[in-house]
């Protein structure tokens, strides 16, 4: 194979514009507050997730510190993708951003053209199989303790719901 025929760069075009960079580094000026807050609500989702026994939730070491970005938890390997899609819906039709975050790279086109050219689809199948188990909660900076809450019953009650048609 040519090295010609890539499909392009892997990754992204992440050049700031010149408003984008003035916005980005006045919220510097709050970094501190900003990642409180972030670290606030995603204890406040840790808590109220720890007793759920068909959700996977992030656990971080003592001592660490993130800025939680994303609050993704992974639904118990009885789940599949049509009902994490299931659960998906039955939030967004209660209005909470909820979203499969992400592809996982060696699926995405311009991974597989450039390391399996074959198209062995069978080649990544635990990032697949976690892939389709995954939820990334609403996380920002006023997410209040309240909606933590609003947002962690409806999750379990969608979850409920869909074990219920499964059975």
């Amino acid at each position: 194979r040519n090295q010609d025929d890539h499909p392009g760069p892997i990754g992204r075009q992440s050049r700031l514009t010149g408003i984008q960079a003035t916005v980005a580094l006045s919220q510097l000026r709050h970094l501190d507050e900003i990642l409180s807050a972030r670290a606030s609500a995603a204890a406040s989702y840790t808590q109220r997730l720890a007793g759920t026994s068909d959700l996977v939730i992030p656990t971080v070491d003592p001592g660490t510190s993130l800025g939680w970005p994303a609050f993704v938890v992974r639904l118990d390997d009885a789940y599949g993708s049509d009902d994490r899609n299931e659960i998906l819906g039955g939030m967004d039709r209660h209005d909470i951003g909820v979203a499969s975050p992400w592809t996982p790279p060696p699926l995405l086109p311009q991974f597989a053209m450039r390391f399996d050219p074959e198209g062995d689809q069978d080649r990544w199948p635990v990032a697949e199989f976690v892939s389709q188990r995954t939820i990334s909660l609403p996380m920002y900076g006023g997410l209040t303790d309240r909606d933590v809450g609003l947002v962690t019953q409806t999750l379990e009650l969608m979850m409920q719901r869909t074990t219920f048609r499964r059975s």
